[in-house]
């Protein structure tokens, strides 16, 4: 099995000694055991570096983005992994989310629950929850999706033949709506998913995600999906129903409303 790992670094560059560390020392070994032959990581965010588990840092070619970590392969992907480096997610997750990918034939993406603690501010969170919430409702999801926003995640790579048809998670994202991206694959094709639970430590971690990057993800869910537009107005009006102690707290109702309000203008 062939396995790629991607950690986006963005503002976060400073980790990559540390990831590099807990990689070759823990991760790695363990991935081998469970099946992996080839192991690359690399690292994505404002520039990302390629290395094998046997090479240092220096001299790597830089590149942009986390799509271009999967780009000019000479060998076949089995596995994609990825993890957010900025510490938020202790690195040693990986082992369980490939061991539950290579676990069953019929999984082919599993995702992080955060349980409890998001590691998010509330209306990150609320907001958060709308973008999963308008995902279900378009594809007609019915099972419940407890996290489809974690920095963590992995799915089978290239064709999978499914009920005698081939289908492929193809991930066009370039930034924070990657797990959307994802998220949207899997609930469009009908793909099997399963979720590991993880439990983050409580500290604070820094973060480049900022206000305009909720639209930039909401951006990208009504290019890839041109009729969420027409939908949008009365799934926010059900999530409301649903939710109306969470959108009514007086620390978040503000920002909610601005949110709403930047909402509306992206769909006219």
């Amino acid at each position: 099995m062939n396995v790629v790992l991607i950690f986006p670094v963005t503002n976060n560059s400073k980790n990559i000694p540390s990831i590099l560390s807990e990689f070759r020392g823990n991760i790695a070994p363990k991935l081998i055991v469970l099946g992996a032959e080839k192991i690359e990581i690399k690292f994505a965010g404002t520039n990302y570096i390629f290395v094998r588990t046997n090479q240092s840092l220096e001299g790597q070619p830089k590149g942009q983005g986390i799509l271009e970590c999967l780009k000019n392969y000479a060998y076949p992907i089995d596995y994609v992994i990825m993890c957010d480096g900025s510490g938020a997610i202790p690195y040693n997750y990986l082992i369980p989310i490939f061991q539950e990918l290579v676990s069953d034939p019929n999984i082919h993406c599993v995702l992080a629950n955060r349980g409890k603690n998001k590691a998010i501010n509330e209306i990150r969170y609320l907001i958060e929850g709308f973008e999963v919430f308008i995902l279900k409702k378009f594809h007609n999801h019915q099972r419940e999706i407890p996290d489809g926003q974690c920095g963590l995640w992995g799915y089978k790579a290239g064709k999978l033949n499914i009920n005698d048809s081939q289908k492929e998670i193809k991930l066009t994202a370039k930034s924070y709506e990657i797990e959307l991206d994802l998220l949207s694959e899997i609930l469009e094709k009908k793909l099997e998913y399963s979720f590991v639970n993880v439990q983050l430590p409580l500290r604070i971690v820094k973060s480049s995600f900022i206000y305009k990057n909720n639209l930039t993800k909401m951006k990208f869910l009504l290019d890839k999906y041109e009729k969420l537009k027409d939908c949008i107005r009365s799934y926010l009006k059900e999530f409301e129903e649903e939710n109306i102690d969470n959108v009514s707290k007086e620390n978040v109702k503000e920002e909610w409303e601005k949110y709403k309000n930047d909402l509306f203008k992206l769909i006219k």
